[in-house]
């Protein structure tokens, strides 16, 4: 006879700030270990080069992730233009020489397409009818 589960003893939300080279998989599997029950979810992969919040829902609070489900979320990137790795990413190594600075916008602001050197307006990919 399989048995039974038993109900998670919390529930709730835990807020984690994911270090780099951990999978959000890992920060879960480290979580339910630590608590001792299996019934913990995420609400969102972060990449294992990522940093950032990692919102986990532990017990009957793993049925809210229907209401968070295909909401928007904000990133926040640097670049560093004419640069390249081998990998393409940032743990590979260099390739070519090495810029002196790395361009980061003001997380309190908000940058328009022209900054970036592009245009406001919509390019139609078509022409128009007639």
């Amino acid at each position: 006879m399989p048995r039974q589960p038993q109900p998670a003893p919390i529930d709730g939300a835990l807020v984690i700030n994911k270090p780099k080279g951990k999978t959000s998989h890992d920060v879960v599997d480290a979580v339910r270990h630590l608590a001792g029950f299996r019934q913990i979810g995420h609400l969102g992969t972060l990449d294992p080069l990522a940093t950032g919040v990692l919102v986990l829902l532990l017990g009957r609070a793993t049925r809210l992730v229907q209401f968070y489900a295909g909401r928007r979320k904000r990133y926040e990137a640097g670049f560093r233009f004419g640069f390249a790795t081998d990998t393409y990413d940032s743990d590979g190594e260099a390739q070519g020489r090495t810029p002196r600075r790395r361009w980061m916008p003001r997380p309190s602001k908000s940058l328009p397409l022209s900054a970036l050197g592009g245009s406001n307006r919509c390019r139609r990919r078509f022409p128009r009818r007639r």
